[in-house]
């Protein structure tokens, strides 16, 4: 699936070239030809962006993680996947898998001081471009290792890659770019500038596609960004535009297929109105 992000003023909308699937013909039998659907399933959704004047606080729970050294140093965190994971066929959602990479993310970025508590009410880290690979599904009950190592940065432009193991089998991956902004003026920031090194690596083996807004495109659905949708950065999480595609596509489709690849473009946020 590869699907452009785009947000004019307060309006999200997320436009889905093709959507690369794989089809199960039951829970524990996957068929790993990919097929392309036709366009009348691709969806346009709209996200209108709305704000409250509640004050917010929230506190930074650690998360205990384990370290792989080998080749490379990776941070690493085992999932047990529960129900609360999964869908109606006890496959792990697509926005969970990406909830479990942002998570990761954010604690491998404490273990190497390139984020701090004290950074969190003036800077973020957003996610530019996002994509997964699945070669198969992960299913309730399954034990699954998730681990995250950064590659090699360019200017305002940081790399990330992701894995996801089963039984010493890697069966996913993910690679995205992450930039650093300012909070208040939602601009770029370099690291250099507010003191923080970013680790060396080597250069991401594959990175996320730019994508294109399309003419041929079916509007099936629209969405209002509601209180769940929003995040620390005070917009809407990344990983709830992998649900509303997964929505778009509908219960008839989800239920014969998993999503094979999908990738994101977030080209502006949506974002709540901080009051004045």
């Amino acid at each position: 699936m590869r699907v452009l992000i785009r947000v004019t003023a307060m309006f999200a909308i997320v436009y889905t070239r093709y959507i690369k699937m794989s089809r199960t013909t039951k829970v524990n039998t996957i068929n790993n030809d990919g097929i392309v659907f036709p366009l009348n399933y691709l969806p346009i959704i709209h996200g209108f962006a709305n704000y409250a004047n509640e004050n917010i606080c929230l506190k930074f729970r650690p998360c205990v993680l384990g370290c792989i050294t080998g080749d490379e140093t990776m941070y690493a965190q085992k999932v047990n996947v529960e129900l609360c994971h999964c869908d109606m066929n006890a496959r792990m959602k697509v926005n969970e898998v990406m909830l479990r990479f942002g998570d990761l993310a954010l604690y491998d970025a404490f273990e190497t001081h390139i984020y701090t508590k004290d950074m969190m009410t003036r800077y973020g880290y957003i996610v530019a471009k996002q994509t997964l690979v699945m070669d198969e599904p992960v299913y309730y009950g399954d034990e699954v290792m998730f681990s995250t190592v950064v590659r090699k940065s360019s200017h305002v432009i940081f790399p990330r890659e992701y894995k996801i193991e089963k039984d010493g089998r890697v069966i996913g991956r993910g690679y995205s770019t992450w930039t650093l902004i300012d909070m208040n003026t939602r601009s770029i920031v370099r690291p250099e500038r507010i003191g923080i090194t970013m680790p060396e690596g080597e250069k991401m083996a594959v990175m996320p596609k730019t994508l294109f807004s399309r003419d041929d495109l079916t509007k099936v659905m629209s969405h209002k960004v509601v209180y769940s949708d929003l995040d620390f950065n005070h917009h809407m999480n990344n990983t709830r535009y992998a649900a509303l595609a997964c929505d778009a596509l509908g219960v008839d489709v989800m239920k014969d297929h998993f999503v094979k690849e999908i990738t994101f473009n977030y080209k502006k946020e949506t974002r709540r109105r901080r009051p004045p």
